[in-house]
This record gives C-alpha cells, structure tokens and sequence, in this order.
C-alpha cells in the first residue's frame, strides 16, 4: 500500500446513523439505539485506523500482503 488510509471516526459514526433505520417502542429506545450505533461505528474505525498505522509501516503489509489486511480488518471487535 502506497498510501496510509485514515477514516474520520466523528464523520464515519455520522454517516452510519444516517444511512441505518433504527427502531425502538418509545423515543428514547431509539435515541439509545442511535448513540449505540454512532459509539459502535467511531469505536471500530478508531480500531481501523490504528490498523492501519501499524500495517502501513509494517514491511509485510507493504509488499501487498492484501489477504493479511482483510483478515486483521475483519478481527476487528468491538468489545
């Protein structure tokens, strides 16, 4: 990889809250069901780019080691 990928995690969690319908039986059910799914989405790209810093300076990842990456990136977890 030639060049480090770097996500905004604000605008990231901004744009997984608006692209998904969350449902719940009272207003504040879907508020907390919202936070949860910003705090979730900035958490795990927070996570990716921490990936991606290492991997971008790691000389394996950077001689197109491409299935490592996807493997690393699919670990990735929350909790």
């Amino acid at each position: 990889m030639e060049q480090k990928l770097v996500l905004d995690p604000q605008k990231f969690a901004q744009i997984v809250v608006q692209s998904q319908p969350v449902s719940g039986s009272s207003e504040e059910e879907i508020v907390k069901n919202k936070l949860k799914l910003y705090l979730t989405a900035y958490v795990i790209v927070e996570k990716f780019n921490k990936l991606e810093n290492r991997a971008f300076y790691n000389s394996e990842v950077k001689k197109h080691n491409v299935p490592k990456l996807f493997k690393n990136i699919r670990d990735i977890s929350v909790y």
